[in-house]
């Protein structure tokens, strides 16, 4: 996982995340997972962590990859992006 460097910071570079909040995962993309994390974190009753990235060259390639990933997962969703946080999805970020 890397910091925020806004001298460095390239809009083209999108992550996959993983942010976790209780029992649950929420799996989406962001040009600024940290600023997302905090966003998610003002909204949830839980402490959230910013669990795993996926960092891929574009918005194009991340939501591609979002789209698999909700898919392979969505035996497990709960709503929208949020999916239960099991030994499934821990095993798939080792």
């Amino acid at each position: 996982m890397e910091d925020f460097d806004p001298v460095r910071w390239n809009p083209t570079i999108t992550y996959v995340y993983f942010i976790v909040c209780g029992k649950y995962v929420k799996i989406g993309i962001s040009s600024r997972p940290k600023s997302r994390l905090y966003s998610v974190q003002v909204d949830s009753p839980f402490k959230c962590k910013l669990e795993s990235t996926i960092k891929l060259k574009g918005k194009h390639e991340a939501l591609e990859l979002e789209k698999e990933i909700h898919n392979k997962f969505s035996h497990l969703n709960k709503r929208g992006e949020w999916f239960k946080y099991n030994k499934e999805i821990k095993d798939y970020l080792k």
